[in-house]
């Protein structure tokens, strides 16, 4: 049975030319949601990477990274959904070429989510075995994406004409530095990829909060 958790969030920012913040400029930005799944993990990020799996999680809608090091810097790097997956109705796969192009020139990938260096995932059900996204897209406009091998997803037989119905997410790769005693927000993370922490200089302790369902 799963519990609702109501869960807000606050960011704060104080501008002063005083050592004490008194007379400071505050900047402040809120939002609320309402996960059914809150985990809490505290750990240390080697120099070599520190996996958090989110394969337990549906749908990762927040992680918050807290370093708590006093000097060092602490790496991340996650995948993240750019856009809701979305059914096309007249997608060809070519394995040859390397494409998935849109036969109904709807013209929509850009807008859609697509992006250069950006994964794309076939979210099809019955796409199991192709749906990985291993696939990184180096080329895009509206109506066609080149990928680097279309071999994951030119396979199934659902696949084969150009009339194929096909669920498709595009996908990014996110990767940043938290300086000692800092924070970052990431949203909207893909739970097949896990998030890898690393240290910079030496092994960082930090606390991750990720909600979802």
């Amino acid at each position: 049975m799963s519990t609702t958790h109501y869960v807000r969030s606050r960011v704060l920012l104080e501008d002063s030319l005083a050592a004490d913040y008194t007379q400071a400029d505050t900047h402040s930005n809120s939002d609320a949601t309402t996960p059914t799944k809150v985990v809490t993990s505290k750990g240390d990020a080697a120099v070599a990477g520190t996996t958090i799996e989110l394969g337990n999680f549906t749908t990762v809608e927040r992680c918050i990274l807290y370093n708590l090091e006093a000097t060092n810097a602490i790496r991340f790097q996650a995948r993240c959904i750019l856009t809701a997956a979305k059914a096309y109705a007249d997608i060809a796969f070519d394995g040859t070429a390397h494409t998935i192009v849109d036969g109904a020139a709807a013209g929509t990938f850009i807008t859609d989510g697509s992006l250069v260096n950006g994964f794309v995932r076939i979210a099809s059900a019955a796409d199991s075995e192709h749906n990985d996204a291993r696939s990184i897209i180096t080329v895009t406009d509206a109506d066609t994406l080149v990928l680097t091998d279309a071999g994951e997803v030119n396979g199934d037989t659902i696949q084969t004409n150009a009339s194929d119905s096909v669920t498709i997410q595009f996908e990014g790769t996110i990767q940043g530095t938290i300086p000692a005693g800092a924070a970052a927000i990431i949203n909207n993370l893909v739970p097949q990829k896990d998030l890898v922490l690393t240290a910079v200089t030496a092994v960082g302790s930090f606390e991750a909060v990720i909600t979802g369902t």
